[in-house]
């Protein structure tokens, strides 16, 4: 396993606002692990941050539950725009129905979700930092070669 906690540090340093001004926002989910340790690492350098937040009346509800977390994240989603950047520490493969045309699957990978949900977003930059062994970008990601000959 690669060591996790080591390089979302990494990322997370590269993209302090020393790095991209003190206008940077950065928005976080609120799931344990990566989002909470990005969420305090912001608020303790004193980026400018928005920690998203699961609705409980969706989580509560057995109707919605499923789909909750997949609303947080496409309020994610919903907040950028062209410049900004989508950043991803999945750590499980894509699951191969998730793609930009239909990213909220239900396969259980809300941060695939997200980044798919993210390249249809025109002009926004998808980065991942795949946290798993053996790591193969979903096709969607995968950029093709052009000849010009």
């Amino acid at each position: 396993m690669v060591d996790q906690r080591e390089k979302v540090w990494q990322f997370a340093h590269q993209y302090l606002p020393e790095n991209l001004g003190e206008d940077c926002l950065w928005v976080v989910g609120d799931a344990p692990g990566v989002d909470t340790m990005l969420g305090n690492l912001a608020k303790d350098k004193g980026c400018h941050y928005l920690r998203l937040v699961v609705k409980q009346e969706l989580l509560n509800n057995p109707a919605t539950k499923k789909w909750a977390y997949a609303e947080r994240s496409q309020r994610m989603v919903n907040s950028l725009s062209t410049g900004d950047i989508a950043v991803g520490f999945p750590n499980k493969p894509c699951p191969n129905d998730c793609t930009p045309k239909s990213p909220w699957s239900g396969g259980g990978s809300g941060t695939w979700g997200t980044l798919a949900a993210s390249k249809k977003v025109k002009g926004v930059e998808v980065i991942i930092y795949p946290l798993y062994e053996k790591s193969t970008l979903p096709q969607w990601l995968q950029y093709k070669q052009l000849s010009l000959f």
